[in-house]
């Protein structure tokens, strides 16, 4: 297939399920991948699997919800290549919180580490993709932000909103020619 070779790749949640997968798969078709997630021993081993097989994979502790984070990894990226060609924001997560005893303080953390985190590595993407003639930016987000659930309050609204972002940047970077 090859259209990912060439490619330099950001993932963020790279440890482990959807992110470690999309990593695997985007370096087993030639991309230079770049995994970011907060569970260092996870991220590593995933990246010497695939640099063990020939693939190429650094890995980069990256809190997602801290802004000066996402400098330090676009920065770290930045000085290797000239180009990022693709995002994935796949960095997320939740607890079980129904909407009556979620506390504020929960809330925030998980809109800071799902949508804030999206919000974040999507303009510095855009950024970026700006001077280098484009590239493409996959956010992920869940079923749960077009069904609900009655325990993932919070998390299901930063899902939807992830979902509203993504199109909203869309139209923006179709009209700038990206």
């Amino acid at each position: 297939m090859n259209r990912v070779a060439q490619k330099t790749v950001l993932i963020t949640g790279a440890a482990n399920g959807l992110g470690r997968e999309t990593a695997k798969l985007l370096a087993a078709e030639g991309a230079t991948v770049w995994m970011t997630d907060i569970d260092d021993a996870a991220g590593k081993e995933v990246a010497a699997k695939i640099n063990g097989e020939g693939g190429r994979a650094t890995y980069l502790h990256h809190d997602v919800a801290v802004p000066e984070a996402w400098e330090s990894v676009f920065g770290s990226i930045r000085e290797h290549h000239s180009k990022l060609d693709i995002l994935v924001n796949n960095a997320g997560g939740g607890t079980y919180n129904d909407i009556e005893t979620v506390t504020f303080a929960e809330w925030r953390r998980i809109m800071s580490i799902n949508l804030d985190a999206t919000f974040l590595g999507t303009q510095m993407a855009i950024k970026w993709m700006k001077e280098t003639s484009g590239g493409s930016i996959v956010n992920v987000s869940s079923v749960v932000a077009f069904i609900g659930s009655p325990n993932l309050a919070a998390y299901c609204a930063a899902k939807a909103d992830i979902h509203l972002l993504s199109k909203s940047a869309a139209v923006y970077s179709g009209q700038k020619g990206l």
